[in-house]
């Protein structure tokens, strides 16, 4: 799988979705999913989540000001509970008690 094919979008991950990039890559969605379990472990979907929580670490070590919703917002998250919701599930932590130690 090449990388240059998960650039093709406007997401804020970079990735598009499971049916898009198994059709950009003419696979299936099972071989693609299978594919990236081999590969690293979890799913495409799960590598999505990854990078969004990674971008929502370096954009807080970057600046302090906005606040947990427009984070969420420019962040390609659907609103704050649903950034709190997965930075608890990826990190163990409330995204006030992460970002204190960022």
């Amino acid at each position: 799988m090449r990388l240059s094919s998960l650039r093709a979008t406007n997401r804020p991950s970079d990735l598009p979705d499971d049916p898009e990039l198994a059709r950009t890559l003419a696979i299936s969605e099972r071989a693609l999913r299978r594919r990236f379990n081999d590969a690293i472990g979890y799913g495409p979907k799960r590598l999505d989540r990854i990078i969004r929580f990674r971008r929502l670490l370096r954009a807080a070590s970057l600046r302090r000001d906005g606040g947990l919703a427009a984070a969420a917002a420019e962040l390609g998250y659907a609103d704050q509970a649903h950034l709190s919701r997965e930075v608890r599930e990826l990190s163990g932590l409330t995204p006030v008690e992460l970002l204190a130690d960022s």
